[in-house]
């Protein structure tokens, strides 16, 4: 349904403006015509472009802050949409998620039967806490995904992770999602951060 009433709002659009341009007066009020045509749907797509390319450029991707040493167990204060199963084979010996509803936190881990088993506890026993923020809105149709590794305790930053994603000009925004976004940068960032824990590196 919405995308027949986006394709009869073009059909309409294109009709009004062919019809001022066939029944212009000269030549100069047909080439204002298709002028202002073009830039009604498209005036913000450079603006929008280039604020999308100086974000990505800037501080988009992973930023590391100080060495971290391999991980054997991180703290996801907010929803991550990783599977501990996932991150337990990567190498940690558990993984803690905070609670959806109320307080406290679950706990993952593996028995030592081999089967990942799981408790629930008031407050977090990882070193390192896993911060999130997705959909971030901003200007000109951008959004940002991040991840932050801070020290648990301090909360001290230790990494930055920063994805981009741009939706395009006004068009683009009012028919989302029927149409894809215009364009998407650092997409692996956020799971890079996560193996920057397990692993460790040195800064």
């Amino acid at each position: 349904m919405i995308g027949l009433t986006v394709l009869a709002v073009i059909a309409i659009y294109i009709g009004v403006f062919a019809y001022i341009v066939v029944h212009a007066r000269n030549r100069a009020e047909k080439i204002s015509a298709i002028a202002v045509a073009l830039a009604i749907p498209f005036w913000d797509l450079p603006i929008g472009y280039n604020n999308y390319r100086s974000h990505c450029a800037q501080d988009g991707g992973i930023q590391q802050f100080e060495s971290i040493p391999p991980q054997k167990a991180l703290y996801f204060a907010s929803p991550s949409g990783i599977r501990p199963e996932f991150l337990i084979k990567a190498g940690l010996d558990s993984v803690e998620y905070q609670k959806m509803i109320g307080n406290g936190v679950v706990r993952y881990f593996r028995a030592q039967g081999g089967a990942i088993e799981q408790v629930e506890g008031k407050t977090p026993r990882s070193p390192i806490r896993v911060r999130a923020t997705f959909n971030e809105e901003l200007p000109w149709n951008l959004y940002r995904q991040e991840q932050v590794l801070e020290h648990a305790q301090s909360g001290r930053p230790l990494a930055r992770a920063r994805e981009y994603i741009w939706l395009g000009g006004w068009i683009q925004r009012m028919t989302s999602p029927m149409l894809t976004p215009a364009s998407t940068c650092h997409t692996s960032s956020l799971s890079g951060v996560i193996t920057l824990a397990v692993n460790g590196a040195t800064k």
